[in-house]
């Protein structure tokens, strides 16, 4: 396995599993073996010797199962019984050198496999003097659709100052096929994005994001995410504890913040990510991942300033509430379940679950109510439910005029709650806009 600190590799650290029906596939770096798994009785329904070590996880296509060797080579074996169905050499020849206790290929395959469209990518060499290989093949049968072997010998200037050489791209992770692009990791570098339909290079940013990149990297359509927070100064360091928003069109830097987090999910409507900082599970909307502010500079040109939006949703018990900043926590919080955003036009609205009866009987135990931190307390009308701010914590409480007709009070809902009455001038009101995703009515 790869040793040391400031690699930005971690594909060595563990077994990268994948699974397809009841059966568990996963490669080993150790004794260069490819096994599948029964995950009902967790016995082995077969393995396959491959002539280096497996460092990527497999992937499954219909009734086959693909995995890339440091022995330069794609496999393609049947899921039944692990039978050679064919195989595709990466590198220009079989040729070997010793690396990390074994026998490599000058041309291991490190671009970990990505099928779309009945499409499949690989990549094989990691040093772009020796040579780069980027495939689109045929799954079926291993016809190759295109290759891109230029990219890796190009001359530009390199990370140290004042040196320039031929050099380029490499591939070590897990391609991403994302839009119109294959994106490329290049271990500790930044990503390269090729052209899926073609395989030409379309960007590689290897000077201008020296200290972004790793051998990970997530993407959408629109957007990449790249690891950042990478260390020069810590001994311990292995690769960055951040994720950073880039343009998967351009390759381009978009926000000023990073997201704080080893660990990111997508699914077909969020991002989720691990909070490192607060040690929750957060959630962003994919198409809302950017929230942009618009203005002008000291000259007076436009100006725009882009960064990550703030969770979309969370969900936190009533009268428990958390403190987490010095202003109300927008979509921030304990995360429990994924609620319907319901497009209310609120750009904040964040869902809170209730728990307990301290609202009953206007709200039950477990209602979902949406509110909006933006609508201050004057856009609410007599009578209306309210998430108040007061006294280092939240309280949810309907809003009355009581005593001689000037003043704003917070009361409880539930009268058996002995609550104190909470005076409107010393709290801060938030707006309750809505009850349960499937009410018509609104507060």
């Amino acid at each position: 396995a790869w040793k040391g600190f400031h690699v930005r590799m971690v594909f060595d650290y563990a077994y990268e599993p994948v699974i397809a029906g009841k059966t568990l596939y996963f490669g080993s770096s150790s004794d260069c073996k490819l096994y599948a798994i029964d995950t009902e009785t967790g016995e082995e329904r077969w393995s396959f010797f491959t002539d280096a070590p497996i460092r990527f996880a497999p992937a499954v296509w219909k009734d086959r199962v693909f995995a890339v060797s440091d022995d330069g080579y794609l496999y393609c074996l049947d899921v039944k019984d692990g039978k050679l169905m064919w195989k595709k050499r990466g590198g220009s020849e079989d040729s070997f050198v010793l690396g990390n206790n074994h026998m490599v290929s000058r041309w291991p395959a490190r671009g970990g496999v990505v099928i779309k469209d009945d499409i499949l990518y690989f990549g094989a060499g990691i040093w772009p003097s020796d040579g780069i290989f980027i495939y689109a093949l045929d799954p079926t049968c291993g016809k190759v659709l295109w290759v891109n072997d230029d990219s890796g010998d190009m001359e530009w200037d390199q990370p140290h100052p004042g040196a320039r050489a031929r050099s380029g791209i490499s591939a070590q992770g897990y391609l991403v096929a994302a839009g119109e692009r294959l994106i490329v990791p290049s271990g500790r570098a930044v990503p390269s994005a090729l052209h899926l339909s073609n395989g030409a290079l379309d960007y590689f940013h290897l000077m201008k994001y020296r200290s972004y990149g790793g051998s990970r990297v997530l993407a959408t359509d629109n957007y990449l995410f790249i690891t950042s927070g990478n260390k020069q100064d810590d001994m311990k360091d292995i690769i960055g504890k951040c994720h950073a928003l880039f343009s998967t069109k351009t390759g381009e830097l978009l926000t000023g913040n990073d997201i704080n987090s080893q660990a990111i999910a997508i699914t077909p409507d969020h991002v989720l990510y691990v909070d490192a900082h607060e040690d929750e599970l957060k959630a962003i909307e994919r198409d809302r991942l950017i929230d942009e502010i618009k203005g002008t500079d000291k000259d007076g040109n436009a100006l725009t300033i882009a960064n990550l939006n703030k969770p979309a949703w969370t969900s936190f018990p009533a009268g428990e509430f958390k403190e987490w900043f010095d202003s109300f926590p927008v979509g921030v919080g304990e995360f429990e379940e994924t609620v319907p955003r319901l497009h209310l036009k609120g750009k904040h609205v964040v869902a809170i679950r209730v728990e307990g009866e301290s609202m009953y009987p206007d709200v039950m135990p477990g209602d979902i109510l949406y509110v909006d931190p933006d609508i201050p307390f004057i856009a609410t009308r007599m009578g209306r439910i309210g998430v108040v701010r007061y006294d280092g914590g939240f309280k949810i409480r309907r809003i009355f005029l009581i005593d001689e007709g000037i003043n704003y009070y917070l009361v409880p809902l539930n009268k058996t709650f002995e609550e104190e009455v909470i005076p409107v001038n010393e709290t801060t009101v938030y707006k309750v806009v809505f009850r349960n995703p499937n009410d018509e009515g609104m507060f």
